[in-house]
């Protein structure tokens, strides 16, 4: 049968028109420029940044890579970048930011190209980093740095006042018991605390305090997202539990007395403390500090629903609005890359996402404490996901009065949550 010459055309220009649109600009011989907007300031971070990027242009030298740092608020930031037409191709965020990043159009769908690219293993890191990269089935992140909590303890005031080292399995209550011996009244040149506070990190993006009611069988979300779970008899229980440690059992300071005291570091360096609650980044302070006494790391209590650490992490994405997604991705699969990850665990500030390269061996030092640093990849196990809604950060600021108030011994936990619950609720269900 005859076939017209045009249409004999069209399989071809289709062709055409395909290799035109998804082949990547790079391997069509062009430079393209991938601009990252990284989320903070410390000249310390971008000066890493920057090295990992002048090593990526070293096996990639059709990607040149712009490292951007925020003037502000960096979500506001991106959205204006976006509107002006001057958008990154790339970012850092936060876990917890991810479904709203989506819901509000602004991260682009990596699904299909990390499952088409043979490189990219999801074995290789934490199951729950990956999990959290993941929004409505859809993959929109991939796992920078992971951030679980530790107890790091005074060992040298353990021994002053008879204590061993804590258990592991010991339970909040064995905790407490510590608190109060390791608690010195007096005044404010004598005075110390068993723990430091839990009000500062309480329910805000470090979200130290959801972890813990969980470990109780409370939450903060429902699983559907559309309800505050945090009102519950459990979760109200076990939030009053820790508010109780500063306002009835006087074992742990109340946040002004922290901030009288400098801060919680500086409590620690004093000998104002017994134990605090913390993540990895402490481990460097304090032996920045030199600190004349013995300490270490303890696990988290177990709870009547068993230990459960948090899974606070960093993440990076592709902005929706690239004009280079592939090339974009070759950026951000490295810095998940093994190499990248120990660059970010080297410096001590954060732990690694990847399972080989989570605690730099750099960090690992004979008789330097921590001795129990890799604790933090136990407790990275224990970890559960944040809560899945695009209305996090929302929620969780119109929750801050009622945990002012409670806090500050103006009302109970109860009552105080009762006030805000159905207004919570209303952000979860718009």
């Amino acid at each position: 049968m005859f076939v017209p010459r045009a249409r004999r055309l069209i399989p071809w220009l289709v062709l055409v028109w395909l290799l035109l649109v998804c082949v990547p600009a790079a391997m069509a011989g062009e430079r393209v420029t991938i601009r990252y907007l990284a989320h903070t300031t410390n000249q310390l971070e971008i000066a890493l940044y920057k090295d990992l990027a002048a090593s990526f242009q070293a096996r990639r030298p059709d990607i040149e890579v712009e490292i951007l740092t925020p003037s502000g608020p960096w979500l506001e930031q991106l959205k204006v970048m976006i509107a002006g037409g001057a958008a990154p191709d790339a970012i850092f965020t936060a876990n917890w930011w991810i479904p709203e990043l989506v819901h509000n159009n602004l991260v682009y769908d990596i699904t299909e190209i990390a499952a088409r690219d043979p490189e990219w293993n999801d074995s290789d890191f934490f199951p729950v980093m990956i999990e959290q990269t993941f929004y409505q089935g859809r993959r929109w992140a991939v796992p920078r740095h992971f951030s679980p909590m530790l107890i790091y303890f005074n060992r040298s005031l353990f021994e002053e006042v008879g204590l061993g080292d804590p258990p592991d399995g010991w339970s909040w209550e064995e905790f407490k018991e510590y608190a109060r011996r390791l608690t010195r009244r007096g005044d404010d040149s004598s005075a110390r605390w068993g723990v430091g506070s839990f009000q500062s990190e309480a329910l805000s993006g470090n979200a130290f305090l959801i972890p813990l009611v969980r470990s109780f069988g409370g939450d903060l979300f429902s699983q559907d997202g559309l309800y505050l779970e945090l009102a519950s008899p459990t979760s109200v229980n076990a939030v009053q539990w820790f508010i109780d440690l500063t306002l009835q059992d006087g074992v742990s300071p109340s946040l002004s007395d922290v901030n009288a005291h400098r801060g919680h570091l500086v409590m620690m360096v004093d000998q104002k403390l017994g134990m605090l609650l913390d993540i990895f980044y402490r481990v460097m302070q304090l032996r920045d500090a030199e600190v004349a006494f013995d300490w270490d790391l303890a696990n988290l209590p177990v709870g009547p629903a068993g230990r459960v650490n948090r899974a606070a992490g960093g993440t990076h994405a592709v902005v929706r609005t690239t004009q280079h997604p592939l090339e974009a991705w070759e950026w951000i699969k490295f810095l998940a890359s093994s190499e990248a990850q120990r660059s970010f665990a080297a410096n001590g500030l954060v732990m690694g996402a990847r399972f080989d390269s989570a605690i730099s061996d750099i960090l690992m030092q004979d008789n330097v404490p921590p001795a129990n640093l890799r604790l933090f990849m136990d407790a990275a196990l224990d970890a559960r996901p944040y809560p899945m809604t695009p209305f996090y950060n929302q929620a969780v600021a119109a929750l801050q009065p009622a945990l002012a108030a409670a806090w500050a011994g103006e009302k109970s936990f109860q009552a105080a949550i009762e006030e805000v619950k159905d207004s919570v609720e209303r952000i979860l269900q718009q």
